[in-house]
C-alpha cells in the first residue's frame, strides 16, 4: 500500500498480505516478474520518501541495486540488494536509522528476551526521590510494555515522590509509542516534539490519557498508534525529572528526551552525547512476504521548535555514565549528580525553582507548511531503530 504525497510520505503500512511465490521465468538467466516488482517496490517506497533524497542520482542507484538483485527470482533473492541499497546510498550520507528487516526479524514479530533484566522496566524508591529504569522495547505486546510501566510509576509514586529520576542510558530506541504511553505520568498530556521533512511539512508526537500516537496538522487529526490499559495521574503532577542519557540512548530513546524539553515539567539531563539519531523513518511491509523497509523520511524537533537530526548533549556532562548501563539503580555519578539537582529543586525541599512561564511552548508555526494540503494521515513508522551493521 502507498500514500501517494510528493515529499512528504511517512506511511506506515500495518498489513500485508503473505503467500507463498510461486511465479518464476522458465528461463532463470533474468530476474523474474515476482522478483522485480519486489524490488520495484522496494525501490519505489526509498525514493519517495527519503529525507536526502536530493543528493542521490537515482536512476544509476537504481540500476545498481537492480544489477546486484541479478537473476532473482523470489523475493528473499532481493535482500541482499536491497540491504546494499542502504549501505551504499544511505549510510554514507550519514544516515544511521534506515533499515531493511527479513520477515523473520520485522518489527512486532520477534519479542525481547524474556530472561534479561536489562529489557525489563525497573524501579526503586531512594527516599523522597523516585528513580524508573526504561529501557528498549521492540517486542510483540506494545501495550503490554506500556501497561508494565505505568504499573511500576504507580507503586513508584506511592509515598509521592517529589522528583523522577529517568534512566535512559539503555534505550536505543524500539516501538516508541508504548514508551511514551507508559511514561505519560510523567511527561504529562499534550503534543510535544515533532518532526519535520524535507517539504517542511510537520507533525506532532503526543500523549494524552495514556494514548499515544501522531498528531498531522494537515488533517488536523490525533492517529493512535498505542494505547495503555488504564490511566494514572502523579500524586505531584509536573514533578521535575533527571533524565540519564549516554550513548547508548538513541532514536525512541532520544525521543523521549525531546519530548521533555520546553514542556511544564522541570527537566535537567545528565551523562554524555546520545547515540545521534534523532530522525523519523516512514515503514512499509513488503508484499507477499512482509519483510519491513524502514527508511528515514524526516527529523526531529524539540518543543522549542529546535531541529536536531544528531546528538542530543546532556545539560550536565557525566562522563562516567558510559560504564554504569549493565547496573540499573546504581549510586555512579550520573546518579548522585542527579539526585543533587533535585534536592536543590524546591519540589524537594531546595531553594531552586523555574519560572515555567519564561520557557518557550510548543511553537506551531516555526515552519511553514507545505502548500499542498493532505487528504490522508501522515503516519510515521511504529519502530525507531538505529541501522545495526552486521545484524541485519
Amino acid at each position: 500500500m502507498r500514500i501517494s504525497h510528493a515529499g512528504v510520505l511517512l506511511a506506515a503500512v500495518f498489513a500485508a498480505a503473505c503467500s507463498n511465490d510461486v511465479t518464476a521465468p522458465s528461463n532463470n538467466t533474468q530476474m523474474s516478474p515476482t522478483a522485480s516488482a519486489y524490488l520495484k517496490e522496494a525501490l519505489d517506497f526509498e525514493q519517495e520518501v527519503f529525507l536526502y533524497g536530493s543528493k542521490i542520482n537515482w536512476t544509476t542507484m537504481r540500476a545498481d541495486v537492480t544489477a546486484k538483485a541479478g537473476t532473482a527470482q523470489k523475493p528473499k533473492d532481493t535482500y541482499a540488494a536491497i540491504h546494499y541499497s542502504i549501505s551504499q546510498y544511505f549510510l554514507p550520507l550519514g544516515d544511521r536509522h534506515s533499515a531493511f528487516f527479513e520477515p523473520s526479524d520485522a518489527p512486532g514479530r520477534v519479542d525481547s528476551p524474556s530472561d534479561n533484566p536489562l529489557y525489563l522496566v525497573q524501579g526503586q524508591p531512594l527516599g523522597n526521590i523516585a528513580y524508573l529504569y526504561v529501557p528498549t522495547f521492540a517486542g510483540i505486546n506494545a501495550k503490554g510494555r506500556a501497561d508494565t510501566t505505568l504499573a511500576m510509576i504507580q507503586s513508584l509514586d506511592t509515598n509521592a515522590p517529589c522528583g523522577w529520576i529517568l534512566d535512559l542510558r539503555n534505550n536505543p530506541g524500539g516501538t516508541w509509542a508504548s514508551m511514551l504511553s507508559g511514561i505519560n505520568p510523567l511527561i504529562g498530556n499534550g503534543q510535544f516534539a515533532g518532526l519535520v521533512d524535507n517539504t517542511n511539512a510537520q507533525a506532532y508526537f503526543y500523549v494524552n490519557n495514556g494514548e499515544a500516537g501522531i498528531y498531522d496538522p494537515g488533517t488536523r487529526q490525533n492517529y493512535p498508534q498505542v494505547t495503555s490499559s488504564s490511566t494514572y495521574q502523579l500524586k505531584k503532577p509536573n514533578s521535575p525529572v533527571a533524565i540519564l542519557q549516554g550513548p547508548l540512548t538513541a532514536s525512541a530513546g532520544e525521543l523521549i528526551t525531546l519530548g521533555f524539553k520546553g514542556g511544564p515539567v522541570p527537566v535537567r539531563t545528565f551523562g554524555t552525547n546520545t547515540y545521534g539519531v534523532t530522525t523519523v523513518p516512514a515503514g512499509e511491509y513488503l508484499p507477499p512476504d512482509s519483510a519491513y523497509l524502514n527508511i528515514t523520511a524526516a527529523v526531529m524537533f524539540d518543543r522549542s521548535g529546535k531541529v536536531y537530526g544528531d546528538v542530543i548533549a546532556p545539560d550536565q556532562v557525566i562522563p562516567s555514565d558510559t560504564t554504569q548501563v549493565n547496573h540499573p539503580g546504581t549510586l555512579d555519578l550520573s546518579m548522585n549528580a542527579a539526585i543533587t539537582w533535585l534536592k536543590s529543586r524546591v519540589e524537594c525541599g531546595g531553594t531552586v525553582s523555574t519560572d515555567r512561564s519564561a520557557l518557550p511552548g510548543m511553537q506551531r508555526n516555526t515552519f511553514q507548511q507545505s502548500a499542498a494540503p493532505r487528504t490522508k494521515p501522515l503516519n510515521v513508522s511504529p519502530y525507531f531503530g538505529p541501522y545495526r551493521r552486521g545484524t541485519l
